[in-house]
């Protein structure tokens, strides 16, 4: 009885010490940046909706990758284009790396400029990725994988106030950037957007 105790505990304690070996895929660390620095490190801001998600396998790269189509709705940063294609590695995606999108999801993404090979991510990763979303009443508005955390937070409002002087919704835009979270309606983000890239 004694021995079968002992053994007992010797395959739970190896049990425990081959869980603990294991090795986890390190998460990436991304600093946290305002919507200011966001759009200065965007080569490419639009509004758009998803419309395809295919894998394919990628020959420069011999990996499989997921090519991501959207509809433009507003380009606000870049070259106008009605349909825009982001690649990103597959391994990413199911590392949880990357943000991920579906079909007839509507965004609004900052993405870093293309590279050689094509592929691109949102700035930031989640932070640059703006999901549309409607509250209860109708009203669209937009939030991030932060849920907007301190986005606004070291954003001159001076500056911002002044060239807005002319806009009927100035003091509205103004007070959404008090916000320290939370969804922001789509239209003075979008506003702010222009704005800020001024």
């Amino acid at each position: 009885m004694t021995r079968l105790k002992s053994r007992g505990f010797f395959a739970v304690a190896w049990l425990i010490v081959a869980v603990l070996c294991v090795p986890v895929a390190p998460a990436i660390t991304v600093r946290q940046a305002n919507l200011a620095e966001i759009i200065a490190s965007a080569g490419d801001i639009f509004s758009g909706v998803c419309i395809d998600r295919q894998m394919t396998f990628d020959e420069a790269i011999q990996r499989d990758v997921y090519v991501v189509t959207f509809k433009v709705n507003l380009m606000l940063k870049g070259e106008k284009q009605e349909v825009y294609t982001v690649t990103t590695s597959k391994t990413l995606v199911e590392m949880g790396q990357v943000p991920t999108y579906s079909v007839g999801d509507e965004v609004v993404l900052f993405l870093h400029t293309k590279s050689s090979l094509g592929f691109s991510s949102p700035v930031g990763l989640g932070q640059g990725k703006f999901s549309v979303i409607y509250d209860r009443q109708g009203t669209k508005k937009v939030v991030n994988a932060n849920n907007n955390h301190n986005l606004f937070k070291g954003i001159n409002t001076e500056t911002i106030a002044d060239k807005l002087s002319d806009n009927p919704r100035r003091e509205s835009i103004l007070k959404s950037l008090q916000q320290t979270s939370g969804a922001i309606t789509y239209d003075r983000f979008i506003t702010l957007v222009n704005v800020l890239m001024q």
